[in-house]
C-alpha cells in the first residue's frame, strides 16, 4: 500500500507548525463537499514525485482550477509539503 508523500515526510521527521496542522486537520475533518476531494491529494503527490500531474490528469486540473474547495485544499497541501521540505 503506497502512502502519501505528505505522510511519509511527516513520518521521516519533519515538522509543521500549528497552525497549518490545525488548517489541515480542518479540511481533512470536513465532510467531503466535492467528489474530486480525494483526487486532490493523488495531483499533489504526483507534482511531488516530479510528474507533470497537469499533463496526466488534465480533467482534474482544471476541476481544481474551477471549484473553491478543490483549489483550497491543493493550495492547503502544496504549502504544507513547502514547510516539510
Amino acid at each position: 500500500m503506497k502512502r502519501c508523500l505528505a505522510r511519509r515526510k511527516l513520518d521521516a521527521g519533519g515538522g509543521w507548525d500549528a497552525a497549518h496542522l490545525r488548517r489541515l486537520a480542518l479540511a481533512v475533518a470536513a465532510e467531503p463537499v466535492c467528489p474530486y476531494d480525494d483526487e486532490v491529494a493523488v495531483f499533489v503527490d504526483a507534482e511531488q514525485r516530479g510528474e507533470n500531474a497537469r499533463a496526466l490528469y488534465p480533467r482534474l486540473w482544471q476541476h481544481i482550477q474551477e471549484c473553491t474547495h478543490c483549489w483550497q485544499s491543493y493550495s492547503l497541501l502544496k504549502e504544507s509539503l513547502e514547510i516539510v521540505e
